[in-house]
């Protein structure tokens, strides 16, 4: 986006924006801001710095830029409104922004002992679960697939900015049953479907028109 470029040589750091999103992403995964995420131990890079640079730049866009980057910030944003709670202020006359506005709901904070990259960041995986029907598509190259629901569409849309490569792609772990294999998620028609190969319709025994319970996980 061009005129997030012009923005970051001009009142921001070359990829600020980027590195923003991810690092928003992943308090929104673990429902928290109170913790740094390694990159950098500045202020300005831990707590809510992410979400204030998110929104500085949105304020400092002009008005025909700001709803593009909008779109990769609200699917964040609901995501982290779902995994927090309301936390007045100690004053009714603080400043604080909403996203400072909440605490982490029971169970939804950082996970104890979860791994951490080589670089010292924290390492952060999404779990979705649903069940659905496979269908199969009879295009030139024959597949099936199984759709994921819309609610959990939303969901694996706040990783999109940090892991979708090629056709907004999303690579994923899934999991039928006992089989578990790696592939990467289809948009389609406003959703995602998942491609699920021969080998593990033959494991598990599936067929078209069965309804299966898929877990996918996608690493951050």
């Amino acid at each position: 986006m061009t005129a997030v470029i012009a923005l970051e040589h001009t009142r921001m750091w070359p990829g600020e924006v980027a590195a923003a999103l991810v690092a928003w992403q992943e308090a929104a995964l673990v429902g928290t801001f109170d913790r740094r995420f390694g990159r950098c131990e500045c202020e300005e890079c831990g707590g809510d710095a992410p979400r204030r640079r998110l929104q500085q730049a949105l304020i400092a866009l002009p008005a025909w830029a700001g709803p593009h980057l909008y779109a990769l910030v609200l699917p964040i944003d609901r995501y982290y409104l779902r995994r927090t709670s309301p936390a007045p202020p100690a004053s009714p006359d603080s400043d604080w922004a909403w996203w400072q506005r909440r605490r982490p709901r029971p169970g939804h904070g950082p996970p104890v002992g979860a791994p951490f990259r080589p670089d010292g960041s924290y390492s952060v995986a999404m779990d979705v679960e649903f069940s659905s029907e496979m269908w199969f598509w009879r295009g030139p190259a024959p597949w099936h697939f199984v759709t994921v629901p819309d609610e959990e569409c939303r969901d694996l849309e706040t990783t999109a900015a940090a892991v979708s490569y090629g056709w907004g792609m999303i690579p994923v772990t899934a999991r039928i049953r006992e089989t578990q294999w790696k592939t990467s998620l289809f948009p389609k028609d406003g959703r995602y479907i998942v491609p699920v190969k021969a080998g593990v319709r033959k494991a598990e025994g599936l067929d078209v028109g069965d309804v299966v319970t898929v877990r996918l996980t996608v690493e951050l």
